[in-house]
């Protein structure tokens, strides 16, 4: 049995008959079962995982940053960049005028809508969206 799977099931334990699945209860549960699938997808050391939590913030306040009264942003993180761990941004108008760069951005964001695409696979009503879609990644030639 892969490690996904047994994941999968320990998941299915902690949430028994409940249609909800907290992410308190998971780590609870990953805390008192050390020989379990899930204690090894934690840091248990605090010192280190508040540096990981610290930077996971960092991230998050990147990719949030705007220019204050606009929707514009102004670092963009490509796949190229997230090959080592913790990647990097970029200058988004930089990439944006880089045409290999503004490429990669546009190949990343078909895979991003694709990965959403499954994930709401069961709503119908989302089929235009993803027909338009499917019509510029035909047009760019991406990969679908």
């Amino acid at each position: 049995m892969s490690k996904a799977e047994d994941i999968g099931k320990e998941l299915a334990l902690i949430s028994g008959s409940s249609k909800l699945l907290l992410a308190e209860e998971v780590v609870e549960w990953a805390r008192k079962n050390k020989s379990s699938a899930l204690y090894s997808q934690f840091t248990w050391n605090d010192g280190e995982a508040a540096e990981q939590y610290r930077l996971g913030q960092a991230r998050a306040v990147i990719r949030l940053y705007v220019v204050a009264g606009t929707d514009e942003r102004k670092f963009i993180s490509l796949s190229i960049d997230r090959k080592n761990e913790g990647g990097g941004y970029r200058k988004t108008d930089y990439v944006m005028k880089t045409p290999a760069l503004r490429t990669i951005a546009l190949r990343d964001a078909v895979a991003e809508l694709r990965r959403v695409q499954r994930h709401y696979a069961d709503l119908k009503e989302l089929s235009e969206v993803y027909a338009a879609l499917d019509r510029v990644a035909d047009k760019m030639k991406l990969a679908a």
